[in-house]
């Protein structure tokens, strides 16, 4: 008697402890796809070919057949669920190395054990915890073993969701191009679901901003105004927040200024003080940057002043932003060194790419701006430096920008050094001053 999952569980567990491939297994009239199918217990083979793949693993058939005890199976599927229940707690006390750790020992106690859903939840929570500990390589690895999974293949919920956290990761490594496909890809699957309003509000605030920051704001309108619909009924919370947040930038771009500044206030009532600080001090960033972009100095230096002590902690991207809003808004603010002459450019490390080269460029501004002999030096020096980080990133819109304010001396709302607008130069928004979510 063939019973499936068992046949497949115990078929999987063997090849993988004998370091074959599906593709060794098969053979003759018998597929890797088919393979992939016993083993994942939707397909029950025939007597023939159940030989074959026992002749392949290189044991009796009987020994595939034989039931486990179900009193057994039972026990160590609820062992493994207690390993993921622990996992999950250490990661939301913040404890991520050790969730890191009884994560992977979860998913290599799980082989062969026929709990693929519990699986995919644990190959989830670990691109989750990677990713807060910075650890690019093994995150973009986790998610991309997510989407060849084949529970993921056949949900398109599931697959947004994993496209949507790639989309993102790959925009805060610099990759920015490569961020577009799984974001575009996102936006799809979410498209015609019911009843999935935050992974279709999520994938939209996520395209719009790759869209953004690449340079392609012609996409923007319509991805805007769709996602402003959703704001109705939506509660309080970081989702609404980042809403608000993203159509406000696309509403700057745009030339609406007064409506872009309204949606970022909006968006800070709507966080609240109980979001996480790292995406409170990024939006208190962006609404100083957007304030001063749009010639409200001293709205600008009351939000910093208002946010200053908060961003004064020892998080070291908290120090940077406030670096950056100092510099932009003439305000010294000590380095990480404790002086207000030295380069901040070292505090930047912390940074995603993308803002190491828009911190760069407003500190070419700022160093312009001084005016001395010395200043003009390292000014020209830094405009090329954010010129070539913005390239690297894949921003070459917003790159060609620094070249153009390095050659003319105007910024992009055609006024020079000192503010004073330069007759008969075309003006656009500067989106070197628009910090998206």
């Amino acid at each position: 008697m063939i019973e499936q999952p068992a046949f497949g569980q115990r078929a999987k567990e063997i090849r993988r402890s004998r370091s074959l491939s599906q593709e060794d297994v098969a053979g003759g009239d018998i597929s890797p796809s088919y393979v992939s199918l016993v083993e994942s217990g939707r397909r029950i083979p025939s007597v023939r070919a159940a030989g074959v793949i026992a002749e392949r693993l290189g044991v009796a058939l009987d020994e595939l057949c034989a039931p486990e005890p179900r009193e057994q199976a039972r026990s160590n599927r609820i062992e493994l669920v207690g390993q993921l229940v622990a996992a999950r707690s250490c990661h939301l006390a913040g404890d991520l190395r050790l969730a890191r750790a009884q994560l992977e020992t979860f998913l290599e106690n799980a082989v062969g054990t026929g709990v693929e859903e519990l699986r995919w939840e644990a190959l989830w929570e670990l691109a989750t915890v990677l990713g807060k500990l910075h650890e690019a390589e093994g995150h973009e690895r986790m998610l991309k073993a997510l989407l060849a999974d084949q529970i993921t293949v056949s949900a398109p919920l599931l697959r947004a969701r994993v496209n949507t956290e790639l989309a993102v990761m790959l925009k805060n490594t610099g990759r920015l191009t490569e961020a577009v496909a799984p974001a575009e890809e996102a936006v799809r699957d979410t498209g015609g679901l019911e009843g999935t309003r935050a992974e279709h509000i999520q994938a939209r605030v996520t395209l719009l901003s790759v869209y953004t920051d690449t340079g392609e704001w012609h996409r923007n309108h319509e991805l805007g105004e769709e996602l402003y619909r959703h704001a109705d009924g939506l509660p309080e919370g970081r989702l609404k927040a980042t809403l608000f947040w993203a159509v406000g930038g696309s509403r700057y771009l745009e030339r609406h200024p007064d409506d872009a500044r309204g949606l970022l206030a909006r968006a800070a009532e709507s966080l609240g003080t109980q979001a996480d600080p790292a995406t409170r001090t990024r939006l208190t960033s962006a609404r100083v940057l957007l304030a001063h972009a749009t010639g409200h100095t001293g709205e600008a230096r009351e939000l910093l002043e208002a946010h200053r002590h908060d961003m004064e902690s020892t998080d070291p991207t908290d120090r940077a932003w406030l670096t950056v809003l100092g510099l932009t808004l003439g305000v010294p603010v000590p380095g990480a060194d404790g002086r207000t002459d030295s380069d901040p450019r070292e505090d930047w490390s912390v940074l995603p790419p993308l803002d190491r080269a828009r911190c760069t460029m407003l500190l070419a501004r700022a160093r312009r701006t001084a005016g001395t002999a010395d200043t003009a030096v390292t000014a020209e020096a830094a405009f090329r430096d954010a010129a070539a980080r913005y390239e690297k990133a894949g921003a070459y819109r917003l790159a060609m920008a620094a070249w153009r304010e390095l050659e003319d001396g105007t910024d992009a709302s055609g006024t020079d050094a000192g503010g004073e607008p330069v007759t008969g130069k075309a003006t656009e928004p500067d989106a070197h001053s628009l910090l998206m979510p």
